[in-house]
C-alpha cells in the first residue's frame, strides 16, 4: 500500500510540473500577443497579429551576418562556394565545436545584386543569411560572437533574423529613449539616464542611475551582438521593407545564390 501511495505521489508531482510548463508557455504566448496588439493598436487586426507571430517563429532559427565580402565571380556556383567557405571560417571562430555541415539547413545572400558581378568589390556586400536545424543553437552562437573580437572577422555583424515590425519597434524605442533623455532637467540628468537594454528582439527601456562611466554611454544602443554594421552598410534598424530579402530560399528562390537547402554542402 505504501509503495502504491509513493507512486501516486510521484505521478501527481509529474503532472503538476507538466501543468506548470504548459501554463508558462500559455503565459508567454499571451504576452507576445498582448505586446503585438500594443505595437499594432492603430493598424493591426487579429489576422496581422497572428501572421506576425508566425513570421517571428519561422525566423527564430535564422541568423544574419553583415559585412561578409562577396565573390566577384560571374558564376553562381563559385559565389555559393565562396559564401559557404566564409561562413564556415566565421562559425569556426565563434564556436570551434559547431559543425556547419551538420547543423545548417540553408544559406543565401539576401536581395539582388545592384551591380554587375565584376563590380562586387565597389558595393556593400549583401547580408548573408543562414538557417539552423536546431533553433536552440541560435542563442548559443550569438552569445559566442564575442570570440570574433580581434580576429580577421572583427568587422562583421552577427544578429538574429528579425521581422520588419521588430526592427521598427527597436528603432522607435531608441528614438523614444533619446527624446526622454533630451527632455530631462539639469538635475535629472545628473541623477539618471534612460537606456535601451536586452538582446535583439527583446529590448526594453531602462532607467539607470548616472555614474561617471554612464554619462558618456550611447543610451540608444543597448546590448547587442558583436560587430554592429558600420556606417555605409545595411543598418540593423532600418525602416526599409526588407521582407523580400529575408525570406527563406524555399519561398524566395529568385533572390538567392545558394542551391536547394537539401543539397547544400559546406
Amino acid at each position: 500500500m505504501e509503495s502504491r501511495l509513493k507512486k501516486m505521489e510521484s505521478s501527481v508531482q509529474t503532472n503538476t510540473k507538466d501543468i506548470s510548463t504548459v501554463n508558462t508557455r500559455v503565459d508567454t504566448i499571451e504576452g507576445d500577443v498582448k505586446k503585438l496588439r500594443e505595437e499594432q493598436h492603430n493598424a493591426g487586426s487579429n489576422e496581422s497579429v497572428f501572421r506576425e507571430l508566425n513570421e517571428r517563429e519561422n525566423r527564430k532559427g535564422n541568423v544574419v551576418i553583415h559585412n561578409v565580402v562577396e565573390s566577384s565571380s560571374a558564376h553562381s556556383d563559385t559565389r555559393v562556394k565562396h559564401d559557404q567557405a566564409e561562413l564556415t571560417k566565421i562559425l569556426n571562430i565563434v564556436d570551434p565545436d559547431f559543425k556547419p555541415e551538420e547543423n545548417i539547413k540553408f544559406s543565401y545572400r539576401a536581395g539582388e545584386r545592384t551591380k554587375p558581378s565584376n563590380d562586387a568589390s565597389t558595393q556593400d556586400p549583401r547580408p548573408l543569411i543562414f538557417g539552423l536545424k536546431n533553433k536552440e543553437d541560435v542563442q548559443k552562437l550569438l552569445s559566442n560572437c564575442r570570440n570574433l573580437k580581434g580576429s580577421s572577422y572583427d568587422h562583421v555583424s552577427v544578429i538574429p533574423d528579425l521581422t520588419k515590425q521588430q526592427r521598427k519597434a527597436e528603432h522607435d524605442l531608441r528614438k523614444k529613449v533619446d527624446e526622454m533623455n533630451a527632455e530631462r532637467t539639469e538635475e535629472d540628468a545628473g541623477n539618471f539616464i534612460w537606456k535601451v537594454v536586452g538582446p535583439r528582439g527583446q529590448r526594453k527601456m531602462y532607467k539607470a542611475k548616472v555614474t561617471n562611466t554612464s554619462i558618456n554611454t550611447n543610451t540608444s544602443q543597448g546590448t547587442r551582438a558583436r560587430g554592429r554594421p558600420r556606417r555605409g552598410t545595411t543598418s540593423e534598424c532600418t525602416d526599409k521593407d526588407t521582407s523580400k530579402r529575408n525570406r527563406t530560399p524555399e519561398s524566395n528562390p529568385e533572390d538567392r545564390d545558394s542551391p536547394d537547402p537539401k543539397r547544400l554542402n559546406h
